[in-house]
């Protein structure tokens, strides 16, 4: 190769260089901004989804005290003898199943 040729290959790949960091950092810049502009507030979780609340029930508590720490259940059932079982369940769109916890309390009498 001819040592023009050679300087005209080393211009182009200088160029190429260039134009590629160019490219990147405005693409960089770009998805930081689409970034801070699209942020979304955080959401909140239910606080039966909260792992401590459950921590904090106890054998015997009332159905009120436990609507306390968890929140209202989405169902109730019939437990065995006195207690009843309070449901907390959430839908996945798209999806036939549902994942549920519950905790057993004796209502107050």
């Amino acid at each position: 190769m001819s040592n023009s040729c050679a300087a005209r290959v080393q211009a182009q790949a200088r160029r190429i260089d260039q134009l590629e960091r160019g490219t990147a950092r405005s693409t960089e810049r770009s998805v930081a901004d689409i970034g801070s502009q699209c942020a979304a507030a955080p959401v909140k979780a239910p606080p039966w989804l909260v792992a401590a609340n459950w921590d904090r029930l106890r054998p015997g508590m009332s159905e009120d005290e436990v609507a306390k720490i968890l929140g209202p259940s989405t169902s109730e059932r019939a437990g065995d003898g006195a207690t009843k079982l309070l449901l907390y369940a959430v839908e996945s769109p798209g999806r036939e199943s549902s994942w549920q916890v519950g905790s057993k309390f004796r209502p107050e009498r």
